[in-house]
């Protein structure tokens, strides 16, 4: 869940999930919460997880003219990999790929 700064407000949530041995993280903030600057990191979420819940190499696709989540992705310590055409709800969007390696906080 994102929550607004030190407060309980619930702000949107955050998914990270692993199918057939890939990993993939995905945000929502909900729309009375967008617009205000957040701080993602991840990086130290991931280091207090116990070694069996590792996830290795995190991809991110947010759309290429999603300036807020990319601004997300760079921020938490995600390295730019490219952009790409990316399948999702039967829809074709163009967006950027970014990955966070969970390894290297370990």
């Amino acid at each position: 869940m994102v929550v607004a700064g030190n407060s309980a407000q619930v702000a949107g949530t955050v998914t990270l999930y692993s199918q057939e041995g890939i990993s993939e993280i995905g945000w929502m903030v909900l729309p009375e919460s967008q617009g205000r600057t957040w701080r993602a990191k991840p990086s130290a979420k991931f280091s207090t997880w116990p070694a069996r819940m590792r996830w290795g190499l995190i991809p991110a696709f947010p759309s290429t003219t999603n300036a807020a989540s990319n601004a997300i992705c760079r921020s938490a310590g995600f390295f730019p990999i490219g952009q790409e055409e990316t399948t999702f709800a039967r829809r074709i969007f163009q967006t950027s790929h970014w990955v966070f390696d969970s390894s290297a906080h370990a």
